[in-house]
Parts: structure tokens; sequence; C-alpha cells
């Protein structure tokens, strides 16, 4: 099942790649109107492109969001002399059903105080606000983080890695996230950045102590966003 998860994900990011190269050569080649050029080859259509890839992945959650804000610019641009950004606010409504919809271990956070969990598998979500969540996992497997517009503070210092490794889906779209991490923990980061960063500011110096294998992987994209990684 897993490896057929795999084949699914290089099929979707091949054809996004090949569709998106494609594209640009038309546009390059000046067999594009202008308008649409304007409209479908901007930074939203970024949105939709890694938005349909996280749907490929099963990532439902994170390329709804991607779908929503990406959608949103691209109207804005299909109707520039309808002013469709009096319409922001549905945004919000977006976010306010998502509270309703998401399961009891989602931190659909606006403006959220601290919570502790001790889930194994971790589903936080932040829209137009925040998150602080402490894990204590006896065994954490990883999970999702989505932050749009929002941000969101995980402290795993007091967890246990799963045996066989974790993995954590990161998207941060004009938000970000902090991450601590137990200091033996091996940590590979994945991360594509996209007018963002994700940084690594666990050792100034040696690695020493750290356990290959407690291995968390983080993967995933920043798009006008970042993410930071600690370690306590």
């Amino acid at each position: 099942m897993e490896k057929q998860d795999q084949n699914r994900q290089k099929v979707a990011g091949g054809l996004i790649l090949i569709i998106a190269g494609v594209a640009l050569l038309l546009r390059n080649s000046g067999m594009v109107p202008p308008h649409i050029s304007y409209t479908f080859f901007g930074w939203p259509s970024i949105l939709i492109l890694v938005g349909i890839f996280n749907f490929a992945k099963g990532a439902v959650k994170p390329a709804i969001m991607l779908f929503l804000v990406g959608g949103f610019f691209i109207t804005s641009r299909m109707f520039p002399a309808f002013n469709v950004f009096q319409f922001w606010p549905v945004l919000l409504i977006v976010a306010g059903i998502a509270f309703f919809f998401g399961n009891d271990g989602a931190g659909m956070g606006m403006f959220s105080t601290g919570k502790v969990s001790n889930q194994d598998l971790l589903n936080d979500v932040s829209v137009f606000g925040g998150n602080n969540k402490r894990i204590q996992s006896d065994s954490f497997k990883g999970g999702q983080i989505v932050c749009v517009f929002g941000g969101s503070e995980l402290m795993l210092n007091e967890s246990t890695i799963a045996p066989e490794g974790a993995n954590i889906e990161l998207v941060a779209i004009f938000g970000g996230a902090k991450i601590t991490v137990p200091r033996d923990w091996t940590v590979r980061t994945e991360v594509v950045s996209i007018f963002g960063a994700f940084s690594d500011k666990r050792y100034s110096g040696s690695a020493e102590g750290v356990n290959p294998d407690k291995v968390l992987t983080i993967k995933g994209v920043t798009i006008f966003g970042g993410g930071e990684l600690f370690t306590s």
C-alpha cells in the first residue's frame, strides 16, 4: 500500500511538472494571450498545483486550504473590475466551518491557547490564528500541520518517537510553524520553500548525542511562509 502511494505521488508530481513546463513554454513563446497569462500564470496558480499534489497524496484538508486561497486570488485576477477582496471574510467563514468538521485531534486554531495532547498522530490546522501544543506521546508517529494566515508552535520534547520513525506533512501559506524536538532525534527536512524558508536552528556546533534510530522526517511546502526547528 505504501509503495502504491509513493508511485501515485511520483506520477502526480511528474504530471504537474510536465503541465507547468508546457504551459510556461507556450507563454514564453507568445502563444498565450496576455490576459490569460496574467490570470493563470501568477503565484496563486502555484497554490493550486501544490493543492493538486497534496490531494493526490491523500492530504485532503491541506489541499482544500490551498484550493481556497489560490482560487480566491485567481478570481481577483479574472474579474479585475469586480472588487473580489470585499469578500475576503468568506475565508473566515470557511475557517469557522472547519471548527465544526475538524476531528477531536485537530487544532483548528483561531487565537488558540496552549494545549496538551498525548495522541500519536498529529492533526494541527491553524487558519487566521495560532495553536500552541505540547505533545506527550509514548509512540509519536507524525501527522500534518497546516498554517494558512496563521501559525503553530509544537513542542515534542516530551514525546517518544515510534520505533519505525515519524513523518510530518507541513503546509504553510502566509504563516509558519515552530517545532521543538528532543535533542537525540535525527531530523530530516524535505520542505520546498517558495518565497519562504524552513530553518533548522537546533545546533550551533556539533550534533553529539543524536540517535540515528530516532528519525523524524518533515516534508511539505512553505509559500510566503516558513518554519523553524529547535531542540530542547
